[in-house]
């Protein structure tokens, strides 16, 4: 289920390279120039989060049960399943940083078309 799910966020980032953004110069409300030149939305990307989703998406579990189960003997599971436990654990917590940042900007542009539907005025 790993890898299928580390294919998914392969793929995650793979439209990360390639998905335009609003110009942080020209952010006015409802306005902003649209940035779709690929080199400057690598260039942005590359220095901002690359790093995190990268390291988040290492296959580093499946090396470690791979390793485990080359071994000739079996008897130290309690210390694969711990180093399994801690890497898994380490390998989310990028994930989830790059999450909490989504789910404040959802919120926010939900809150702006929540705004935007009250302010307009209904006739029946």
């Amino acid at each position: 289920m790993r890898t299928i799910f580390d294919c998914f966020y392969l793929l995650r980032i793979s439209f990360q390279f390639r998905t335009a953004f609003i110009a942080p110069s020209s952010r006015v409300f409802g306005r902003g120039e649209l940035v779709i030149d690929p080199a400057e939305i690598a260039k942005r990307y590359l220095q901002r989060y690359f790093m995190v989703d990268f390291i988040s998406v290492l296959p580093l579990p499946q090396l470690i049960v791979w390793k485990y189960l080359r071994r000739t003997r079996h008897t130290e599971v309690l210390a694969t399943k711990t180093a399994l436990l801690r890497v898994v654990i380490l390998q989310y917590f990028p994930r989830f940083a790059r999450f909490i940042p989504l789910a404040s900007e959802v919120n926010k542009t939900a809150g702006v078309f929540l705004k935007m539907h009250w302010s307009v005025p209904h006739t029946i």
